[in-house]
């Protein structure tokens, strides 16, 4: 009988890990999958000679920041 406890315990705690790793693997993939609200339009892209000369010029930039939305 306290072998059966100690199984049923030590299978809990494994189910509770798994779970756990579960619910960080699905944060990690919510990061990944994640859309920017900011556009981003325009200019040049940095090419590998722009970074080889260590150089990068930025020029009549705009930006707006996104409405905020309730949720």
């Amino acid at each position: 009988m306290f072998s059966f406890l100690i199984n049923f315990t030590t299978m809990a705690s494994v189910i509770g890990e798994v779970m756990g790793v579960f619910g960080t693997s699905m944060a990690i993939a919510e990061i990944f999958l994640h859309t920017s609200k900011i556009n981003t339009t325009g200019g040049e892209l940095v090419t590998p000679e722009t970074i080889e000369e260590g150089t990068i010029t930025l020029e009549n930039i705009e930006f707006t920041y996104p409405t905020k939305q309730e949720i």
